[in-house]
């Protein structure tokens, strides 16, 4: 039996399978789970594993010859001896080979088989020695694979949760899961987790932002930070495939624009303007072809409808198209009987004229832009300044704005007389955020049990972040004890006295 490639393949996995405890069983099921059938996926008995091993066969997923893959997902489970054995099992497979091959140099091998030298041999060997696998001569890779890569992070974050951080988030997915599941908080119950959000489509190989979001919710930060590390290099793999693709060519339905061409719109796309320049080189070709005809026909009548534009003329036409204007001193219309030359050129400059009354509106409209730009920069900067001023006098204020312009002058002066002893005397204990409000300060409202535990309370107006509106909106916490600042609460004023920890 040992002689037989396909027998002895078969008993090392056998023997890897008597090996393997109930964890690592279900663990493998988990991970192979896109590539066997899920009745078989949810059997982790010996007889449920036998099962994968053999669809893995069926499905060309391993062979007698290469079952790389198979290695790797062991790898994957930290499985190492299963691992090991594999790949000395491989070692062994490829050193008779190179056996065979010195023997039967000579000899073809069938077309299904690739030849190895001797020294690409070696190298192999070298690989398996170090328990690694060749990737230059085994095609197939998990790590490529985006499926097993994916499910190999939730099984390396599986490992290092606990009980109870297991318990919390079958707990917090308890409306996307069945009952039976939420309530097994074992690793197993954990895979049938991640196996029915694959199924429910709340996770996929691509997106898995909903698992992330459960993490952070129980406060499971290394878990989340692992997934997102491992999404932006899924982002990053994708990014290098477009730009890899980027150049390929267009299809046979796009025209082909040259490049002078392509500057020339471009210069007239940023003004907003359409060149004029091919209009009035076309009328000047127009006229010059007129002049043409009329010095070739100089001494022929012209009917008495049509009057003679001399050469002098024609040239003062071109003067002034080449200002982008049209000249109408020497072009007169004595009868309503035109000839057919006289339509062509009236023809080509009435564009032109439409043309110049489409520049003006735009740069009329373009002024009209920039003003509106320029007063709603003002509107801003005066609202902004208005705002500004309020927040001052409301940071200033000790009190609501609800009160009224006596009472108010009144407490400013107050305020302003206290602040002006305090900075006189430099006392830290004579300091305003202790003593208000008067008659209750918060310093001498504060609980027992937060002086018990290394806090204190001082008055801040207005009050903004962690320990705000307690015991009234003006009164915040704070931390006294140096082991407390930062925990989360802001360092107490020197005005507040200490507290003994009890």
């Amino acid at each position: 039996m040992l002689n037989n490639p396909q027998l002895r393949f078969r008993t090392v996995l056998l023997n890897i399978l008597d090996r393997l405890s109930a964890n690592e069983r279900k663990k493998l099921s988990f991970l192979l789970g896109d590539d066997i059938e899920r009745t078989i996926q949810d059997d982790p008995t010996i007889g449920g594993t036998l099962n994968i091993f053999q669809q893995l066969f069926d499905r060309d997923k391993i062979s007698n010859e290469n079952f790389s893959y198979l290695i790797e997902a062991f790898q994957a489970i930290k499985c190492y001896k299963a691992a090991t054995s594999l790949t000395k099992f491989q070692k062994d497979l490829l050193r008779n080979q190179s056996q065979l091959d010195i023997e039967n140099n000579n000899r073809t091998l069938t077309t299904h088989r690739h030849i190895v030298s001797s020294d690409i041999l070696e190298e192999c060997l070298k690989d398996l020695e170090e328990d690694t696998v060749s990737t230059t001569y085994i095609t197939r890779k998990m790590s490529n694979n985006p499926q097993l890569r994916f499910r190999t992070v939730l099984l390396n974050i599986l490992d290092r949760l606990s009980v109870n951080e297991r318990k919390k988030l079958s707990f917090l997915l308890g409306d996307d899961i069945e009952r039976t599941i939420q309530d097994d908080p074992t690793i197993g119950g954990t895979l049938n987790i991640f196996q029915q959000l694959f199924d429910r489509d709340k996770i996929s190989n691509e997106n898995f932002s909903y698992l992330i979001e459960a993490f952070q919710a129980i406060k499971c930060y290394k878990a989340a930070t692992s997934l997102t590390k491992f999404q932006k290099d899924l982002l990053k793999n994708q990014s290098q495939l477009d730009i890899e693709n980027n150049n390929r060519t267009l299809t046979t339905h796009r025209h082909i624009v040259s490049s002078d061409i392509l500057e020339e719109c471009l210069k007239d796309l940023e003004e907003d303007t359409v060149s004029t320049t091919y209009i009035t080189q076309f009328q000047k070709d127009l006229l010059r072809n007129q002049s043409q005809l009329d010095i070739e026909n100089n001494n022929r009548t012209l009917t008495t409808h049509r009057h003679i534009v001399s050469s002098d003329i024609l040239e003062e036409c071109l003067k002034d198209l080449e200002e982008d204007t049209v000249s109408t001193t020497y072009i007169t219309q004595t009868n309503g009987n035109q000839t057919n030359n006289n339509h062509t050129t009236l023809t080509v400059l009435n564009p032109i004229n439409d043309l110049q009354n489409h520049n003006k509106v735009s740069r009329n409209r373009r002024k009209r832009f920039i003003l509106m730009i320029a007063l709603t920069i003002f509107v801003v900067l005066i609202l902004a300044s208005i705002i500004m001023l309020l927040f001052y006098h409301r940071k200033s204020s000790p009190e609501n704005n609800t009160v009224t312009t006596t009472s108010t002058l009144s407490k400013f002066s107050t305020e302003s007389f206290w602040k002006k002893n305090s900075s006189s005397t430099n006392d830290p204990i004579d300091d305003e955020r202790c003593r208000l409000p008067l008659g209750n300060s918060c310093t001498d409202a504060t609980p027992g049990d937060k002086k018990a535990a290394g806090l204190g309370v001082y008055y801040e107006y207005p009050c903004s972040g962690v320990g705000c509106n307690f015991n009234g909106v003006m009164c915040r916490i704070c931390a006294k004890h140096p082991s407390q600042i930062g925990r989360p609460y802001p360092k107490c004023p020197e005005c507040v006295p200490d507290i003994e920890i009890l």
